[in-house]
């Protein structure tokens, strides 16, 4: 498969999106704790479930409108609404699981119809693949390390992840478009420059 087949993918971070905090990582950090529910995020990222106690309550601390994908403070963990569960699980979607959460709203009014999102997916590491920069504003030239080259380690799932950033296929970000999924955001890999966080080198 070729590099231009993968997207970044993030949600878009409308101040107006409802967002929503998990309660153990809320009472870890009131607490001054820094155990598992304070580093709940990373494991609730990557579906590891194993100490967890569900469904996991969510509140309300920012927004007033519901999208369907909300953030919860920590990109990439994110909530998901029943309709993109559905599209998922209809479509034969990979590498992502959705598990059971309670959300609220900051009156304490239950808010139906949302699942916690994970992606099992994994997808190894980057490539040091150099490429040829041009700034059209500037007309400079530069070196980039341009996208995820090396999939010797991608698992084939739609969903995965690379470097603590989840990366999806052409084909989800085509469901996902043509079912007009709001509050997210899709980045061809191909397209991007300095994906790896590596510096721009000048052309010499």
């Amino acid at each position: 498969m070729d590099c231009i087949d993968f997207y970044r993918f993030s949600s878009v971070a409308y101040a107006t999106t409802i967002a929503a905090c998990p309660d153990i990582f809320e009472k870890a950090i009131a607490e001054g704790r820094n155990d598992f529910d304070r580093h709940c995020y990373r494991f609730l990222l990557v579906g590891e479930y194993e100490y967890f106690q569900f469904p996991i309550v969510f509140r309300q601390y920012d927004g007033k409108r519901l999208r369907d994908f909300l953030d919860t403070g920590w990109p990439p963990v994110y909530l998901i609404s029943d309709r993109v569960v559905s599209l998922l699980k209809d479509n034969l979607i990979t590498g992502w699981h959705n598990y059971s959460i309670k959300l609220f709203d900051k009156k304490g009014n239950s808010i139906e119809g949302y699942s916690g999102f994970s992606v099992l997916g994994k997808g190894g590491k980057y490539s040091k693949v150099w490429d040829r920069g041009y700034n059209k504003e500037t007309h400079e030239s530069f070196i980039v390390n341009r996208g995820l080259y090396d999939l010797g380690q991608w698992d084939g799932s739609d969903f995965f992840m690379v470097h603590g950033g989840i990366i999806i296929t052409e084909r989800v970000m085509k469901l996902m478009k043509a079912n007009k999924v709001t509050a997210v955001e899709y980045e061809k890999l191909s397209d991007l420059v300095d994906f790896i966080g590596e510096p721009r080198l000048p052309i010499r």
